[in-house]
């Protein structure tokens, strides 16, 4: 049951995404400023079992109301409390997300994540990770921002390695 719980808490990691929200009149051809945007994606998880503090900026482009494009780096840093092991991960990605209707959006993002696999203090196997995630989700807006609920699958899983829970990644965050 532990291993359930260990294993929903990291799906389910709370993402949130700060969002500088602005208005881009694509009638009156944007400057290149106009068109980027940044993100920041805190995660926080704790428990009796595990502690997780995370940070993931990214930076997009809108190449027209419907598609945009971007990269972002990342930073994990979780304790397994139980088995007194911890671990620094980071790693970067890029993206492209297309916005179908409102509030639709689908989205396909190429991620390289560096972890131990024998994190403790006598030896380090680091290793490098790719992930494939497809998938999608809806924005609600709400004020100047919005509420936003993603749900990805990840292609190039492979659960004999066992690093990764499950193929499934569900991300939840706020744009402002």
């Amino acid at each position: 049951m532990k291993r359930f719980g260990l294993t929903l808490g990291l799906i389910l990691t709370l993402g949130i995404a700060a969002l500088a929200q602005k208005q881009v009149d694509f009638d009156n051809e944007p400057t290149f400023l106009d068109r980027t945007y940044f993100t920041i994606g805190p995660q926080l998880q704790f428990g009796p079992d595990i502690f997780l503090i995370g940070l993931s900026p990214t930076i997009g482009y809108l190449f027209n109301p419907a598609v945009s494009v971007g990269f972002g780096v990342s930073y994990q840093y979780i304790d397994f409390r139980l088995t007194n092991v911890s671990d620094n991960r980071y790693g970067g990605n890029v993206f492209a997300r297309v916005n179908l209707f409102e509030p639709v959006f689908i989205q396909g993002e190429y991620n390289l994540i560096n972890l131990n696999l024998t994190p403790n203090q006598f030896e380090s196997n680091r290793v490098t990770e790719e992930r494939l995630l497809l998938g999608g989700g809806v924005s609600y807006p709400v004020g100047r921002g919005a509420i936003n609920l993603a749900v990805f699958y990840d292609v190039l899983f492979d659960d004999t390695d066992r690093l990764f829970a499950s193929p499934v990644e569900t991300r939840v965050f706020f744009t402002f």
